[in-house]
């Protein structure tokens, strides 16, 4: 083999090498992406489930007013007209109301809601919400004439 020829195939190697010198050079990829704690959402003071409650209520179709007269001032509330969405906080249960008007006058009427509960663990009298529940009438809003019921 030549002289040249012996230059040829150390060509190669040598960048190999070259190449791998600096990759041994380079720092750690840094993350691309910041790790962030998750906070904690103030979900409002937590009231006690409403002892004057009377059994099956029924609350869908029932005026504002009525609504916090039977449980008072929502731990939050939230307006984006024609809609309302209010948050009852109890313990180990969440009731949400969404309500909605039908004109720029009208009584905003409850439309929707929901129970949720609080308690990480559902099981046998580990839901927050039963009792609660159990107290409210599912059937649909009543009548428009009729109002709502107790």
């Amino acid at each position: 083999m030549s002289a040249s020829g012996a230059g040829v195939c150390r060509l190669p190697l040598m960048l190999i090498a070259a190449v791998a010198g600096l990759v041994a050079c380079a720092r750690a990829p840094q993350p691309l992406v910041e790790r962030v704690e998750p906070r904690r959402v103030d979900a409002g003071p937590v009231v006690p489930a409403p002892r004057h409650l009377p059994p099956r209520v029924r609350i869908v179709g029932a005026p504002a007013p009525f609504v916090l007269g039977l449980l008072g001032e929502p731990s939050l509330r939230r307006r984006d007209p024609p809609a309302e969405y209010w948050r009852y906080t109890f313990p180990n249960c969440t009731l949400d109301l969404f309500l909605f008007a039908d004109g720029p006058f009208a009584e905003p009427r409850v439309v929707y809601y929901e129970f949720r509960s609080t308690v990480p663990v559902a099981g046998a009298g580990l839901n927050g919400c039963h009792d609660m529940r159990a107290r409210f009438d599912t059937r649909q809003a009543p009548e428009p004439d009729e109002g709502p019921s107790i």
